[in-house]
């Protein structure tokens, strides 16, 4: 089993995904076995790992460092010889993404749909929420939002920058925003989505 510590709305039924500079923990599960009787070696691709092995260490953290897929390994042992199994799985880096949401006052985000075009009545206003997924939890605080609207970039300092109102004129129009989020501890780390209002 494996789970990695990468953000994800608390609304999301999915798994969180490993992406680049995430933790990823391993564990190692043996049917009813207690894993404090049994001594785990890990290998991390093809190097054994001594400081997260031996007995009762049954789960091995790692930092996904590279865009390839890492190879766990793992042997359990007891001690008497009886029991020995060898069980391996690779885990691959995913690409963190960000999704539109519209948010309402009293529901806030409407999750169900991801929103590529929002079409709504004229004169009023509108609210959208910009939701990363899978970025290292230790980076969400160091996310930077910018919205650009039909082009033109919305500068300044906002308290919460992931929210962005739309305020519609009468009449027909056509809006084109976009959010961009960027990890400002690792600018190579950059993603986009566009809507069409």
């Amino acid at each position: 089993y494996w789970w990695a510590d990468t953000s994800v709305p608390y609304w999301y039924r999915g798994k969180a995904l490993p992406s680049l500079h995430s933790t990823v923990h391993v564990m190692a599960l043996a049917g009813n076995r207690n894993p404090r009787d049994l001594n785990f070696q890990w290998q991390f691709n093809t190097s054994v790992v001594p400081q997260s092995s031996g007995f009762g260490r049954s789960v091995f953290p790692f930092s996904i460092e590279f865009p390839v897929a890492e190879r766990i390994q793992v042997t359990m042992k007891d001690l008497a010889g009886a029991f020995s199994k060898t069980v391996a799985l690779e885990v691959e880096p995913y690409s963190p993404h960000v999704g539109i949401y519209e948010a309402r006052p009293l529901r806030g985000a409407v999750s169900e749909r991801r929103l590529t075009q929002f079409v709504g009545p004229s004169g009023q206003s509108y609210d959208f929420l910009a939701v990363p997924f899978f970025f290292p939890n230790d980076r969400v605080k160091s996310l930077r939002y910018l919205w650009r609207l039909n082009g033109q970039d919305i500068t300044g300092d906002f308290e919460q920058p992931w929210l962005f109102t739309l305020t519609s004129e009468g009449g027909t129009s056509q809006d084109q925003l976009n959010v961009s989020v960027t990890d400002e501890e690792k600018k190579s780390i950059s993603v986009s989505s566009p809507l069409q209002v």
